[in-house]
């Protein structure tokens, strides 16, 4: 396994344009079902639009091989400026008594973590668990390393255990029993400043190898990559 973190593409010219398009359809795979029960729920008709995964500053994948395992995306949110104020993510998911609560925590900027999915074909037994925990804790390194923003929050998917599961890697609940999408969540922070190591020692080191083992990309500048990162372009081809 390995874990692949592409920023959001800079104009036309996309360096990881292939994998992007690749992950793109894994992305449109799986969260389509989802998106179909959801529309389905609330009554209206399901129409597949790309605006979930394009207007996400980061997607990050657990690739094993050439196959995505595991998606997840990775957003950064100024309070501070007005223009982020009325973008649609604050706006429409999260909600002004959401804000409310995190401008009371002192909480002037974040990171959301959103679509986080596991491929149908490795949901099986205990490495479901395994998968989720590994994903969330990368997220979390990837925050501390790179985000610059005070917290990480997240709007949970209770009828999927996901508040419980959080609750074990360092999250808390800031507002609970709300309804999105027509379903029970609970808006949980992430702000601690170091994060913990996970309880599972073994869990732990596989964290710890899948995170020495990164791939950072961005767009913009094509070059930037984390210290001691090689040739990530042509490190990326080669796992393309």
């Amino acid at each position: 396994m390995r874990y692949i973190v592409l920023g959001r593409p800079f104009g036309l010219k996309d360096q990881a344009g292939e994998l992007r398009e690749r992950l793109y359809r894994d992305f449109k795979a799986a969260w389509s079902v989802e998106f179909m029960e959801v529309d389905a729920r609330l009554g209206r008709e399901f129409v597949w639009r790309s605006d979930a995964f394009l207007r996400q500053d980061y997607l990050a994948a657990l690739m094993d091989g050439d196959k995505a395992a595991c998606l997840h995306s990775y957003s950064l949110h100024d309070l501070t400026r007005e223009y982020e104020w009325d973008k649609s993510y604050l706006r429409d998911v999260l909600t002004e008594s959401a804000l409310g609560v995190l401008r009371g925590l002192g909480v002037s900027s974040f990171m959301s973590m959103e679509h986080f999915i596991i491929m149908p074909e490795y949901r099986g037994g205990r490495e479901l668990v395994n998968t989720f925990d590994a994903m969330v804790c990368l997220g979390l390194e990837f925050f501390h390393a790179r985000a610059a923003a005070g917290a990480v929050v997240t709007l949970t998917r209770n009828a999927k255990s996901i508040n419980k599961f959080l609750t074990r890697l360092e999250f808390r609940s800031i507002l609970e029993d709300l309804t999105h999408n027509g379903e029970p969540a609970d808006l949980m922070v992430y702000d601690s400043p170091v994060r913990a190591p996970h309880k599972r020692a073994d869990m732990e080191r596989r964290i710890r190898e899948l995170w020495e083992n990164r791939l950072v990309l961005e767009a913009f500048p094509l070059d930037r990559a984390f210290p001691g990162q090689d040739n990530p372009l042509q490190d990326l081809a080669r796992n393309a």
